[in-house]
C-alpha cells in the first residue's frame, strides 16, 4: 500500500538548521531539545513577542489538516501561543481564517520532561476566491515568560481523494458452524 504524504510547509521540522522558507521575528532554528530530528524552532518569550509565518498555495474547495508540536523551555510561564491558517485572495487580501486557535499562557509542558503539546486541526473547505493560505504562529508578549519550541509543522490536503483500482477478490473463508434447528412448521393441507 502506498501512502501519499505531501507537507505543503517547507522546512516544517526545521531540519535545514535555519529558518529558510519562513518569515521569522524573534525566532531561530536550534539544535537544543528538538522533538524529532536534529532541529526545532525556538521562539523567544518576553515582552516583545515572536512569530513565524509561511504562505502556501491554496486550492478552493479543499480542506487542510494542520499539526504542530509545542513545548516551553526555560524558566517562567509559557506565553499565549496563537496559531492561524488564514486564506487570502490573489492580491493577498484577507478572506477568512481556516483555523484560529489559542494555547493559553501557562499550559505548555516543559521540554525537559520530554512532553510536547500537539495541536491537530482540520479546516473547513477553502473559500472559492482563495489563492493562498498563510500559516502563522505568534507568541503574545508576557513579561518574564519562557521561550517556546515549535517542531513538526505540517499542513497537508485533508480532502478525500480518488480511490485506486479495486483489488482482486480474496479466497472464500471456511464455512461457519451450523446453527440451531428452528421450530417445526405448521402441518400442510391433506391432499384429495
Amino acid at each position: 500500500m502506498t501512502v501519499l504524504f505531501n507537507n505543503l510547509i517547507q522546512n516544517g521540522s526545521f531540519e535545514l538548521g535555519t529558518m529558510e522558507s519562513w518569515g521569522a521575528y524573534n525566532a531561530v532554528a536550534t539544535s537544543t531539545n528538538p522533538k524529532v530530528g536534529a532541529y526545532a524552532c525556538l521562539m523567544t518569550g518576553g515582552t516583545v513577542g515572536a512569530g513565524i509565518v509561511q504562505a502556501v498555495f491554496a486550492l478552493p474547495g479543499e480542506s487542510y489538516s494542520l499539526s504542530a508540536s509545542f513545548a516551553k523551555t526555560g524558566s517562567g510561564t509559557s506565553p499565549q501561543v496563537n496559531v492561524t491558517l488564514a486564506y487570502y485572495d490573489s492580491s493577498y487580501l484577507f478572506i477568512s481564517n481556516g483555523i484560529a486557535r489559542t494555547i493559553q499562557q501557562g499550559t505548555l509542558p516543559d521540554v525537559s520532561t520530554g512532553s510536547w503539546k500537539m495541536l491537530y486541526e482540520v479546516t473547513d473547505p477553502v473559500p472559492a476566491n482563495a489563492a493562498y493560505a498563510s500559516f502563522l504562529v505568534t507568541l503574545s508578549p508576557l513579561a518574564n515568560s519562557s521561550n517556546v519550541l515549535v517542531d513538526e509543522v505540517v499542513v497537508m490536503n485533508a480532502s478525500s481523494s480518488a480511490s485506486g483500482a479495486t483489488g482482486a477478490t480474496g479466497a472464500p473463508g471456511p464455512a461457519g458452524p451450523t446453527g440451531v434447528t428452528g421450530p417445526a412448521g405448521a402441518t400442510g393441507a391433506t391432499g384429495a
